[in-house]
């Protein structure tokens, strides 16, 4: 798809930490479908008339649409500066 690179970060829900952390809370884990002890989030940047191609591959790819609960989110935000890439790819 054209992508330049991601970075991928190990991490962890609320959820999972709170029913860890929180005696309190620690029942929760027993509601928790599809509950994973871990993540990956994945951040990269890609021009905006690619991002919905771009998720459906990420769609294809998991065998799953991120409207199904417990699949993964994804989301954009506006990004107005690039500093240590290549330009002209973000223009």
């Amino acid at each position: 798809m054209g992508l330049r690179g991601a970075t991928v970060v190990d991490s962890v829900g609320m959820g999972r930490i709170l029913a860890q952390d929180v005696p309190i809370f620690a029942g929760l884990r027993l509601f928790l479908p599809n509950s994973t002890p871990g993540n990956k989030t994945i951040l990269t940047l890609v021009p905006e008339e690619d991002v919905d191609s771009l998720i459906k591959e990420i769609e294809r790819v998991c065998e799953s649409s991120l409207d199904q609960p417990g699949t993964g989110i994804a989301f954009t935000i506006p990004v107005d500066k690039v500093h240590g890439l290549a330009t002209q790819d973000f223009e």
